[in-house]
């Protein structure tokens, strides 16, 4: 399948000037605002939270819940016939901004240097909400991926 990234400069200079300026964890990284994909299969997912057999996984702990998060998406991925670099779109929805980017950004940056060996990123929409469906949730993570 094939894949072309479309990136605006000029968009892409503002991100550099506004976000990597003003929030220190942000580090000047190539944007992907759209992706074009040409035939094959597509998979759209629901949203995952870090839940497991005994309730809330990492009550708390954001990065523990991105990372799991992260894991329910790539397993779901695999499950489809898919990889995790076929992954075109992210959605992260996320209730406190500091944990945001004090524990799941750079534990989304350490999830995708290990599993990406493209090193590519999708495209990702990061979105601060009141609260989430259970009151220890603290992320929930949804994706779509393409793929021949």
């Amino acid at each position: 399948m094939k894949k072309r990234r479309i990136v605006l400069p000029d968009i892409e200079q503002f991100y550099s000037g506004t976000l990597h300026k003003d929030i220190p964890e942000y580090k000047p990284i190539r944007i992907a605002h759209a992706i074009v994909t040409n035939g094959g299969n597509t998979l759209r997912m629901s949203g995952y939270p870090a839940i497991g057999p005994n309730g809330i996984i990492g009550k708390g702990d954001m990065r523990v819940q991105t990372l799991q998060a992260l894991d329910y998406v790539k397993r779901t991925v695999e499950a489809g016939g898919g990889r995790w670099d076929d992954i075109v779109h992210m959605t992260f929805y996320f209730t406190d901004r500091e944990k945001w980017h004090r524990e799941a950004i750079p534990a989304r940056v350490e999830f995708f240097a290990k599993h990406s060996p493209s090193g590519e990123l999708p495209c990702i929409t990061s979105i601060g909400v009141a609260s989430l469906m259970h009151p220890d949730m603290l992320i929930e993570v949804e994706a779509t991926a393409v793929w021949d």
